[in-house]
Parts: C-alpha cells; sequence; structure tokens
C-alpha cells in the first residue's frame, strides 16, 4: 500500500497548502507570519477534532481522524506522516482567526447599532449607526471573499487592497476559478471525511466487539449481587486484559490496511510481539497511561458548556498514544527475525502488570466517577475520544 511518498508528489501542491519556512533574517515579517499561521493550524486541528469528539456521531470522524494517523505512521515507520492535514489546516487556521477577527467588528458595531435604537429609535444618531452597519458588514463580507480567493494567510486579512490586486490579475489571466477549485479538491482529498468516517464507524464497531462482553463481565459485581458476580468479574477482567492487549494493534492493522477483518488477525499481532516486544510495550504502556487521566476528569460532570473545554484535553492524551502503536506496529513489521525468548517473556510479564494495573483503575473508577458503571465502557484508548455523552 502506499506510504508517505504519495503526500509529496508535486500535482498535490495546491495554493492552500502552508510551504517551508522563509529565512527570520532574510523575511521576518513572512518568517513570523508563517510561524503564526502554523500555530493558528494546529489550534486549529486540535479544535476541530475536539468539536467533532463532543457531538454525537459526528465523533466518529475523530476517532477515524485518529485512527487514519496510526495507520499512515503503521505504513511509512515516521510519526510527522502521521499528521499530512498539517500542510493544509495551517490555511484554515489562518482563515478562522481572520473571519472570527473581523466578525468581531461587525458585532461591535450591530451592538452599537441596537443601543442607540434602544435608547432613541428613530433618531438620526440611530439611523446612521444602522447605516454604518449594513455598510460595515457590506464591506467585511467583501474584503473576506477577496481575502479567502487570494489564499488565506494572516497578511491576506489585513492587506485589502493587495487581495484586489492578487484576484484582478488571476480574474485577467483566467485562474481564478480553476486555483480555487484545485485548493477546494485538495483540501477535500486530504481531510477526506467521507473515507474518515467510514475508518472511524470500522475502528469503533471492530472495538466493541473485542471489549464490549468482556467489560460487561468485567462489571457483574455492580450489576449484580450474586455469589458468583467477582467470579465472573475475574474472568472478565481477564478476557479484557487480552483484549486490551491486541485491540490497539488490530486497529493500527485495520487502518493501515482499510481491511474490517483485520480485527481477527490476532496470530499476526502476536508475531509483531515476537520480532519487537519492547516496541510494542512502549507503545502499549504509553496508551494506557495517557488514557488514565481521563478517567480522573470524570469524578464530576461539568456543566454542558465546560465540555467543549474538556474535549481538547481528550484528544490530546489520546493522539500521542496512537502514534505510538503505529509507530511500533511498523517496527514490528520492518524486523524479520523474533526477539530472544527471555526478552519476551520479560514484556509479557510487562505487558500483564501494566494491564493489570490498568484494569484496577478502571475497577475502582466507579467508586468515585459520576458516570458510575457506565465509566467502565467508555475505553478511550480504543473507542470514542469523548468526555461525556
Amino acid at each position: 500500500m502506499a506510504s508517505a511518498e504519495l503526500l509529496r508528489t508535486p500535482e498535490q501542491t495546491a495554493p492552500w497548502e502552508l510551504g517551508p519556512p522563509p529565512h527570520p533574517l532574510r523575511h521576518p515579517v513572512r518568517a513570523v507570519a508563517w510561524l503564526v499561521t502554523c500555530m493558528a493550524g494546529c489550534l486549529t486541528l486540535i479544535m476541530l477534532v475536539a468539536l467533532l469528539a463532543a457531538v454525537p456521531v459526528l465523533n466518529l470522524l475523530a476517532l477515524g481522524w485518529m485512527l487514519d494517523a496510526e495507520g499512515r505512521v503503521a505504513r511509512s515507520g515516521r510519526l510527522h506522516d502521521g499528521l499530512p492535514w498539517l500542510r493544509v489546516v495551517p490555511r484554515l487556521g489562518a482563515a478562522a482567526i481572520g473571519i472570527w477577527a473581523w466578525l468581531l467588528v461587525v458585532r461591535l458595531v450591530a451592538f452599537a447599532a441596537a443601543d442607540a435604537a434602544l435608547v432613541d429609535p428613530g433618531s438620526t444618531t440611530a439611523i446612521a449607526w444602522e447605516r454604518t452597519r449594513a455598510i460595515v458588514a457590506a464591506g467585511v463580507a467583501v474584503h473576506l471573499l477577496f481575502a479567502l480567493a487570494a489564499g488565506p494567510s494572516p497578511l491576506a486579512f489585513i492587506r485589502p487592497i493587495h487581495n484586489i490586486r492578487r484576484v484582478v490579475r488571476a480574474v485577467r489571466a483566467g485562474t481564478l476559478w480553476s486555483a480555487s477549485a484545485a485548493a477546494v479538491g485538495r483540501l477535500s482529498d486530504v481531510l477526506a471525511p467521507g473515507k474518515t468516517f467510514r475508518l472511524g464507524v470500522g475502528g469503533f464497531l471492530g472495538g466493541m466487539a473485542w471489549v464490549a462482553v468482556p467489560t460487561l463481565l468485567f462489571a457483574m459485581p455492580r450489576i449484580s449481587d450474586r455469589p458468583i458476580a467477582p467470579l465472573v468479574s475475574l474472568c472478565g477482567g481477564i478476557l479484557l486484559a487480552l483484549a486490551l492487549m491486541w485491540v490497539p494493534f488490530l486497529q493500527a492493522h485495520y487502518a493501515a490496511t482499510g481491511r474490517i477483518t483485520a480485527f481477527i488477525d490476532v496470530a499476526l499481532v502476536r508475531e509483531w510481539f515476537r520480532r519487537a516486544p519492547f516496541a510494542m510495550l512502549m507503545a502499549l504502556l504509553l496508551l494506557l497511561i495517557l488514557t488514565v487521566p481521563l478517567y480522573v476528569l470524570k469524578i464530576v460532570v461539568p456543566p454542558r458548556d465546560a465540555v467543549w473545554l474538556l474535549t481538547p484535553l481528550f484528544v490530546l492524551l489520546i493522539l500521542p498514544g496512537r502514534l505510538a502503536v503505529g509507530w511500533a506496529v511498523s517496527r514490528a513489521m520492518a524486523r524479520p527475525d523474533q526477539a530472544s525468548l527471555a526478552t519476551r517473556v520479560i514484556v509479557s510479564f510487562g505487558c500483564w502488570a501494566a494491564l493489570t494495573a490498568y484494569l484496577a483503575i478502571l475497577f475502582l473508577a466507579p467508586m468515585v466517577a459520576a458516570l458510575g458503571t457506565r465509566i467502565l465502557f467508555d475505553h478511550h484508548a480504543v473507542l470514542l475520544p469523548t468526555p461525556f455523552l
């Protein structure tokens, strides 16, 4: 399957993509603008995924985005290949910030017009403010259209004359519509919402198929007070530990190949553990460790408005573990020979120790979590990156 080289072909370069950084000494203003654009893009990327993660059904897009990143790293072995959107999203970040800033101007003028109409309806001042609001709104709309057509950047939103000149030149050359269509097409190809959503649905269903029944058994003492409930919970814990040991890597396999049958290829995952045991162990540890704070955040259910503030933290904590899993899978596929038996035994003890500690925390979580037993079924390490739903 194609790897990251497909992302670097010349025909995929579009006006909305972020180019290499300018020399800070030769072009200091452009270098600062490039840095601001890059930071805005990273922030936009995180906020976009966080917003998707907080909305039912759309959170499958957030899961698909993480799985896509994981699969890209698994195919290429390079962590930076897991975020190809950073070549395009910085422009979106600049556009989002620029649009927000100018719409803020419109809102301030609208508030002033509303206050004038409230204090003295029909007066000359109120009419003047209403006309000012209409003029400002129309002017801002035209300015934003030219800024977007010229290629969104921090400087584009503060240089209206420059934008008009660029657009006029493009119209005269007959390249405006073709360039705009190419930029939109490139953006659609990189973000690929349809493919990402399907990847999220498959990843969720495959992960849920593995963890649903073991989790139900694991939660039995909190569901039933029968004497056999603790024994059932112990069996469920063992099954859940096995599932959590395999599912992250099965999901990476699914993300890299796109085949839903990858979720039953346990033999391949076990072979990967034999080839690169320490890499697989480190990836599993990172994924589990970064997931634990997410359960701590659920001790109290915050107000609905505050949930949107917590979701970016969920994305930031889950994504590194996903990328690490993809990297470990890549290392395992690149190694033809198995590690020594002693190494595999040590790693096996490490995996079981880590999973035992994780399940102990998970078992105690319902005692302090506001969501109660339902928190056991969240499994942020393999399911949705969702705070409270």
